[in-house]
């Protein structure tokens, strides 16, 4: 895809650079399988795509997205304990460790998406202004910042905690404008988050590349339509 990148480029982190959902699933599955004992022979998978639904479900909430980035450990909790009760198990502490253990899986498995890393690097090498908006914790966004080596990719760096507020928040999009030196009309986002990434760039005339990892295209119904799409952003380049 030929996408004419303009003077400042703002980067989403999570399902754009790294692929976090890609590999949540399966840490699900392994999470719970861990605990099989605990769980009178629940099947692992099942658990865990039951679990995942809830989680879609709770994501179209945008202020449980909001809530969530900010209490990962408790939000996570949250879903085993439902997940659990909704097949008639009393989660107690089994919810907590499975949830620990979800999260030690998936940092272990976290990986960037093919081509990422080198996509950052070539447009760093052609001198436009890049900065990355996250949202979430500052210390779960650092460990991955500093593991993938992408701090000295950016000229700006923004996560939710630091900052203040998040995506879709205006502020969060104009401080990343006001470090590069651009306007609007000079800039584009690059994200997956429909709502966060998109809808929260667009409301300020900022253009925006949708990153539609998983291919499904845009859900039935969806109030945003992104400038443009692609699968991965090694297609910027491509």
């Amino acid at each position: 895809m030929n996408i004419q990148l303009p003077k400042a480029i703002l980067f989403d982190m999570d399902d754009t650079i790294l692929a976090d959902g890609q590999i949540s699933p399966k840490s699900w599955e392994r999470a719970f399988a861990r605990f099989a004992p605990r769980l009178g022979g629940l099947d692992a998978q099942e658990l865990a795509g039951a679990l995942n639904e809830i989680r879609r479900q709770r994501l179209e909430d945008p202020e449980w997205n909001r809530w969530s980035g900010m209490n990962l450990a408790e939000s996570r909790r949250e879903l085993v304990a439902l997940t659990l009760s909704n097949l008639g198990l009393d989660a107690g502490q089994t919810a907590n460790d499975i949830a620990e253990a979800y999260a030690e899986i998936k940092e272990a498995s976290l990986e960037a998406f093919p081509g990422a890393i080198g996509t950052l690097t070539h447009i760093r090498e052609t001198g436009k202004g890049m900065a990355l908006i996250t949202n979430g914790l500052s210390r779960s966004q650092r460990i991955k910042i500093d593991r993938f080596g992408l701090k000295p990719l950016f000229d700006c760096i923004i996560i939710q905690e630091e900052f203040g507020v998040g995506k879709p928040d205006p502020r969060v999009f104009q401080h990343a404008l006001a470090q590069l030196e651009a306007q609007p009309s000079e800039a584009v986002m690059i994200g997956d988050n429909l709502n966060a990434d998109i809808a929260g760039a667009q409301s300020l005339g900022i253009r925006t590349v949708w990153v539609d990892w998983e291919g499904k295209g845009l859900p039935e119904g969806c109030p945003t339509t992104p400038d443009s799409t692609v699968r991965s952003i090694a297609e910027l380049i491509a």
